[in-house]
């Protein structure tokens, strides 16, 4: 479903994709964000209840919205004849239902298309930042409300005024124009025995829900509830779940109330999903148990949470919830709690797609908390994951993209580590910190020795090697350097490098005292430094 896929990408990108650490705002600031990105809207009771199957392909949808708009066409024509006003309801009527289908499907193209130019404008990081709107789709809106509104109005006494009657408010509602409520409320006054009543109640609830008006979105819900056997009877409960998640308390425990009713009904909806599904736009089920992990994530209840996934078969969602905690503590700035529960996941759950960005996350944490052993072994851990051949290279075999971008963050986030620590420790002349970036040069040389960075990483950890006095490592490293490409700009110096740093270890070795001249009875071994020197001096003259 277009409308909620929406919601979801961006609750989705703020919790997964948190870039960078705001200290000083609680938990909930983060969890208020997530719920006005995720909360269902009018437009996502409209697309479960919707004719239009929005999981076609994309020219089966172009095709049945070309058909509409030739029906559309057609019904405008028969219209200008004469025609019986039986014959004429049906035709306004059916004319208001297509242009609330082609709302429905131009609202999808219009998210789809600023999704696309967003996604460009993320990558070039240059421009003005799209702006969704919804002027297309609100126009066909308009058409439909405007059909409806002309059978409430020229046919108040047609035995379906109660079905032209609730199409108009509900479409009114969509618009969030507040005559929607009178036409509810006349609706359920006065047809009673309407079998749209349950559904009155319930797009009632929704513009209510939707303007903030909590008391009373809770009051119709709870009507459109009495009307067990209705199909608005499972989304009844599923909003009368979010709209106590939303609901002020006035304290504590009506704070308390508040979450374990809507856990209740969310949970309620689970086992209700099992009934007989609509056409599939709208999975009541999976939102339900996404929207447990928010309800969950704003008490961090893990462990009963834990307990009630692996009751309904849902491990996965319990992870989502750790993925979900562990960003909100660290956008928090409670990097204590943020760590474990984000580690607790990479051990219980390596293979999940986002395990990258999950230890890119963690590599930023230890950085900004000064971490540094924890992002050497945790660096080490991830690469034996993603680079070398592994479980998660099975899972993801058939998916080469994923696999590259995952070996990519990996790459990366090597380099960038082990640069960082180089440049802090040459700046302040922290061995230690030329230590880290030495042990993850090393890294990025064993795993990636073929990459176009690794001949400068390598010039870079000889240099490291040099100043903290490890000559022996510093020569063989600049050597290769020194061999290693025809053009390269550190040939020379890598070379000449090379020469010093045994001169170093030659200056420094003790050597067993030489025989007097003439006097040595077989011949003797040069020194392996000696040697070494020699190889050196050799590579050098080269140059």
């Amino acid at each position: 479903m277009v409308g909620r896929f929406f919601t979801i990408t961006l609750a989705s990108m703020l919790c997964i994709f948190v870039s960078s650490f705001v200290l000083g705002r609680n938990k909930s600031d983060s969890l208020n964000k997530l719920k006005r990105l995720a909360t269902p809207t009018q437009d996502d009771h409209a697309l479960y209840f919707s004719a239009v199957d929005m999981s076609q392909s994309v020219d089966g949808l172009k095709k049945a919205d070309e058909l509409r708009v030739s029906t559309i066409q057609s019904i405008k024509k028969i219209l200008k004849g004469k025609v019986k006003n039986e014959q004429k309801f049906e035709l306004i009527l059916r004319l208001g239902e297509l242009y609330s289908e082609r709302h429905d499907y131009i609202r999808g193209l219009e998210i789809a298309d600023y999704e696309a130019k967003y996604q460009k404008w993320m990558e070039k990081k240059s421009g003005k930042e799209p702006v969704l709107s919804y002027r297309k789709s609100k126009d066909e809106l308009a058409k439909a409300a405007s059909a409806f509104r002309k059978l409430v109005q020229k046919f108040p006494k047609h035995r379906r005024v109660d079905a032209s009657m609730y199409a108009l408010a509900k479409t009114l509602g969509r618009l969030n124009e507040s005559n929607a409520v009178l036409y509810f409320e006349q609706l359920i006054k006065n047809f009673p025995k309407s079998p749209l009543i349950p559904d009155a109640h319930l797009a009632l609830g929704e513009y209510y829900f939707d303007n903030g008006k909590i008391e009373k979105a809770l009051s119709s819900y709870k009507k459109a509830m009495e009307y067990k056997n209705s199909p608005a009877y499972p989304y009844a409960v599923y909003k009368l779940g979010w709209a106590y998640f939303n609901k002020n308390p006035k304290n504590e425990r009506h704070y308390q109330e508040n979450i374990a009713k809507s856990l209740a009904a969310f949970k309620l909806v689970v086992k209700l999903s099992d009934r007989k599904a609509n056409n599939g736009q709208f999975q009541l089920k999976d939102e339900a148990i996404r929207d447990l992990i928010l309800v969950f994530s704003e008490i961090g209840d893990t462990e009963n949470a834990l307990v009630y996934f692996k009751k309904i078969g849902r491990e996965g969602a319990y992870h989502d919830l750790l993925e979900r905690l562990g960003y909100l503590y660290s956008e928090n700035g409670d990097y204590e709690k943020s760590i474990p529960l984000l580690r607790k996941l990479l051990k219980e759950a390596p293979l999940r797609k986002s395990t990258p960005k999950i230890y890119a996350h963690l590599f930023q944490i230890y950085e900004q908390t000064g971490k540094h052993l924890r992002l050497i072994s945790d660096m080490k851990e991830m690469t034996a994951l993603i680079v070398d051949q592994s479980p998660f290279h099975q899972r993801y075999q058939k998916d080469l993209d994923f696999l590259n971008e995952s070996k990519e963050i990996a790459r990366h986030n090597i380099h960038r580590y082990s640069t960082l620590y180089h440049q802090q420790g040459t700046k302040i002349k922290s061995e230690e910190l030329l230590k880290y970036a030495s042990d993850l040069y090393v890294i990025y040389l064993e795993k990636f020795k073929d990459d176009v960075h690794s001949y400068e990483i390598r010039y870079y950890l000889a240099d490291i090697y040099f100043n903290m006095g490890q000559f022996g490592k510093a020569a063989d490293e600049y050597l290769t350097v020194s061999r290693a490409r025809p053009k390269g700009k550190y040939l020379k110096a890598a070379a000449g490098n090379a020469v010093v740093a045994m001169n170093h270890l030659d200056q420094k070795a003790k050597y067993p005292s030489l025989p007097e001249a003439g006097k040595v009875e077989k011949p003797m071994e040069v020194p392996h430094i000696k040697k070494k020197l020699i190889i050196m001096i050799d590579n050098y003259v080269k140059f």
